[in-house]
């Protein structure tokens, strides 16, 4: 998976998900989520890494509901308000 030089890793892989998420494309979303787990932290920044991590986070919420695994409404909202806060980071 390549992100653009301009955004932070953390922006990259956000906008992606975001990107697979808004194309109702089920196999590309899929194919994100599971590359996503993927990601070499190794290199980051601590910072980097805990903004990954939230990314991370908001899959796993995604894969649940893509499962039928209903949480709260609330959870999955702010799920996507927090990808679409990282993918402002470092432009």
């Amino acid at each position: 998976m390549t992100y653009t030089d301009s955004a932070t890793e953390s922006a990259g892989v956000a906008r992606s998900l975001l990107a697979a998420w808004d194309s109702g494309d089920l196999p590309r979303l899929q194919n994100e989520l599971r590359q996503i787990a993927e990601v070499d932290d190794s290199t980051l920044s601590r910072s980097e890494v805990e903004r990954i991590e939230i990314v991370q986070g908001v899959a796993q919420t995604l894969q649940c509901w893509l499962k039928g695994v209903k949480g709260k409404p609330a959870d999955f909202s702010v799920g996507l308000f927090l990808l679409r806060h990282l993918t402002t980071q470092g432009c």
